[in-house]
C-alpha cells in the first residue's frame, strides 16, 4: 500500500474493461426510438373517437389522439358528456335486463314427471342391474404450492405430508428405506 497516493475516482471516459486487457469495441449507437402512432390503437368505430375526430378536432388526429388520452379535457365539451352519458343509459338498460332475466330464472320449476314411453319394446326387457361407476382415486384432491429457497425441504416437506397422511404406498416406503440404506 502507498500511502501517498491519493483516492480512487473512476473515469467517465475511460473504455470498458474485459477480460484479456483489450479495450471493448464502441457501442454501436442506440437506433432511434419508434415513433408508431396511437392510431392503430383506436377502435375507428368508437362513437367517442369520431366525435373527437370529426366534431371537436376538425378532423386533425394529432389533436384527437392528445385530446383522448386526456380524460380531464374530454369531459369539458358537452358531445362528450352526451355520449358519456348515453353509455351510462345503456349499462342501466343492460343491468334491467339482466334482473328481468333472474327473475325469470328463479320462476322456473323442474318438471318431475316421468316422459311417455316412445317404444313398448324398450318396456318389454328386463333392466340391466345398475353399478354405480367408481372413478380410479375415491381420496379429495388438494393443490398445495411449497416456496422456498434451494435445500430449505420443501421436497422432504411434501413427502412427509403424504407419508403421514397415508397417500403413499408401504411398500414404496419400504422400496426407499431399503435404497436410502445402501
Amino acid at each position: 500500500m502507498n500511502p501517498s497516493v491519493g483516492e480512487w475516482k473512476p473515469s467517465v471516459a475511460a473504455s470498458e474493461w474485459t477480460p484479456g486487457g483489450t479495450a471493448a469495441p464502441a457501442a454501436a449507437p442506440a437506433p432511434p426510438p419508434k415513433t408508431e402512432s396511437a392510431v392503430s390503437d383506436i377502435d375507428e368505430s368508437d362513437p367517442l373517437w369520431q366525435v373527437v375526430l370529426t366534431k371537436i378536432c376538425n378532423g386533425d388526429r394529432d389533436r384527437a389522439l392528445k385530446l383522448i388520452n386526456d380524460p380531464d379535457q374530454l369531459t369539458q365539451y358537452p358531445e362528450v358528456e352526451a355520449i358519456l352519458a348515453a353509455g351510462d343509459a345503456m349499462e342501466e338498460d343492460w343491468e334491467k335486463e339482466g334482473d328481468k332475466l333472474a327473475k325469470e330464472v328463479d320462476g322456473m320449476a323442474i318438471d318431475d314427471s316421468k316422459p311417455a314411453a316412445a317404444d313398448t319394446k324398450m318396456e318389454e326387457e328386463e333392466p340391466e342391474e345398475i353399478v354405480d361407476a367408481v372413478e380410479g382415486d375415491p381420496r379429495e384432491h388438494l393443490n398445495l404450492v411449497f416456496i422456498g429457497h434451494v435445500d430449505a425441504g420443501k421436497s422432504t416437506l411434501s413427502g412427509n405430508i403424504l407419508y403421514l397422511t397415508e397417500n403413499v404406498d408401504k411398500r414404496t416406503i419400504e422400496k426407499y428405506e431399503a435404497e436410502a440404506k445402501e
